[in-house]
């Protein structure tokens, strides 16, 4: 009796582990993207008869790419392409990570995952240089200058650093509102300063939200400068990102910032529609995380002095 029930649970456990097989070809664009400017991706997927496929919207990346719409258009009973629309957010190979796909059906709920699609992420403007360019020669030319003039030169440029020099120490952090009139104010309590100015400034336009975007985000990256000492203005949002992954921030901070910059980068390159109630959700997002960070930046309060001691006797 014994062999029978074996052999039953044998043959359940081999059904459960025989997942359905999904087989997915991708189509690349024929030209390099662009940074900053959507693009296309093509998963054309067949699946076994009697099941269905979903794409996951879990899996899809939100480091060096944005995805901003998809779409499915299904192929006879068990076949469909899955469209994506998506925007690059740094320059070079960066690989468009495994997307995941839910298969359904009567056999069960099974995860499939489609491969991995290096791209390689161009600048807005390339160099051109036309082979076999002819160009015309000219003579040598060249002229002299007195030595006096060289010397008047390096005194300009030496003031003029010098002159900007004591500016940036009497304005203080960049943004700082004091103008130079008593000292300057913390990083933390000028970054909300700031988004307070703002959003009195009037620059709020529903339709054109990119100027505002780009504000916030440089006072974040300005935020960050000021209180770390890193060079955000100069970093992508990718080495951004891989920077605070470094500094051992805590996963809410770290997920924080990756959904801030992504969302002002989407509306800075990708011209994504904002409303104001998006605005307005967003610049509360990033007064929470300007306060996450202050607080994990902060000192910690000295301990208080023990019983006896600086007191009266």
């Amino acid at each position: 009796m014994r062999a029978p029930i074996l052999a039953a649970l044998l043959f359940c456990a081999a059904a459960a582990q025989a997942a359905p097989t999904v087989s997915f070809s991708v189509s690349r664009p024929k030209e390099n993207p662009v940074l900053g400017e959507p693009f296309r991706l093509e998963f054309e997927a067949s699946w076994p008869a009697g099941y269905s496929l979903a794409l996951d919207t879990a899996s899809l990346p939100t480091a060096d790419f944005g995805v901003l719409e998809y779409s499915f258009k299904k192929r006879g009973g068990n076949a469909g392409v899955f469209r994506l629309k998506a925007v690059p957010f740094a320059l070079g190979v960066s690989t468009f990570s495994a997307v995941s796909f839910r298969l359904s059906g009567a056999g069960g709920e099974f995860l499939a995952r489609a491969p991995e699609v290096p791209v390689e992420v161009e600048p807005f403007i390339k160099e051109q240089t036309p082979p076999n360019e002819i160009k015309d020669i000219y003579p040598p030319f060249s002229f002299s200058v007195p030595r006096w003039a060289w010397w008047l030169a390096g005194l300009l440029a030496a003031a003029a650093a010098a002159w900007y020099a004591w500016r940036r120490r009497r304005a203080g952090p960049a943004g700082s509102e004091d103008g130079g009139e008593g000292p300057p104010l913390p990083p933390y309590e000028n970054a909300l300063r700031r988004i307070d100015r703002l959003l009195a400034s009037g620059t709020w336009d529903e339709a054109a939200p990119k100027g505002f975007y780009a504000e916030l985000s440089g006072i974040y990256r300005d935020y960050l400068s000021d209180e770390w000492g890193i060079d955000a203005q100069l970093m992508t949002t990718s080495d951004l990102l891989k920077t605070l992954n470094k500094k051992k921030l805590p996963a809410d901070l770290v997920a924080g910032s990756r959904a801030f910059m992504s969302k002002a980068d989407l509306v800075k390159f990708a011209r994504l529609p904002v409303s104001g109630t998006e605005r307005d959700s967003d610049i509360a997002r990033l007064r929470d995380l300007l306060g996450g960070l202050h607080n994990f930046f902060a000192p910690p309060a000295p301990p208080p002095p023990p019983p006896g001691e600086g007191g009266a006797r």
